[in-house]
């Protein structure tokens, strides 16, 4: 008998997004002067600690896909919150905003003076392709990618 391999399509039905978990509020007054910046090719100021996203472990997931998300990241160089602006894949979001949770900046600066950051950028998971005929042959079956943090 065959195994069968379900693989997800990306279709414009299902768009994910999440909310910060702080109010916008909150924010300003943890953060009075922030820079803000927008790179979809990755992180323009880049993480100097990052943990890689998981992939999902549900048996015969395989699918790709581009979360664009938000990150706010505090004087400290900590990330103080973070939502997925988008995805079409669901079973992403966890594994992203866990990640990103964990990753550390330098402190950010604004003309020598302390500052928070707030930054938009995606992270791309795509599938490697793999020999069928030896699927556990050294092959990775998928390869969670984000430009910028190795």
């Amino acid at each position: 008998m065959e195994a069968m391999l379900a693989i997800v399509s990306v279709i414009a039905s299902v768009d994910v997004s999440t909310a910060f978990s702080h109010s916008d509020d909150e924010w300003h007054k943890a953060c009075p002067v922030i820079i803000t910046e927008t790179a979809i090719d990755g992180p323009t100021t880049p993480p100097i600690k990052a943990v890689a996203p998981r992939y999902p472990t549900k048996p015969h997931f395989m699918a790709e896909d581009v979360v664009v998300l938000a990150a706010r990241i505090d004087q400290a160089g900590s990330v103080f919150d973070v939502r997925i602006e988008h995805t079409f894949v669901p079973e992403f979001v966890d594994g992203t905003l866990e990640a990103v949770r964990a990753w550390r900046y330098a402190p950010p600066m604004l003309k020598g003076k302390p500052a928070c950051l707030e930054q938009d950028f995606a992270i791309e998971y795509r599938l490697d392709p793999c020999d069928p005929e030896k699927p556990t042959a050294g092959c990775a079956p998928f390869h969670p990618s984000y430009p910028g943090v190795r």
